[in-house]
């Protein structure tokens, strides 16, 4: 009889580090695409801040033109 708990202890030992490495894998999944959509939010700010510092140079551009004229 003892040897039976102790096997069940162990099979069920094995189910919960099994289920242990799924959640890890799952929360490094999750890590690993914030981390990407952290990037991407990124590169869209960068994209952003040089396109709106171009329409003010040109914006700029412009007004001096029209007082040129």
């Amino acid at each position: 009889e003892k040897m039976a708990i102790i096997k069940k202890n162990q099979t069920d030992l094995i189910k919960l580090k099994n289920s242990l490495q799924k959640f890890c894998n799952a929360i490094r999944s999750i890590n690993s695409r914030l981390d990407q959509a952290e990037e991407r939010i990124s590169e869209l700010k960068d994209q952003f801040l040089e396109s709106a510092q171009s329409g003010k140079i040109k914006e700029k551009r412009s007004k001096r033109n029209g007082q040129n004229f």
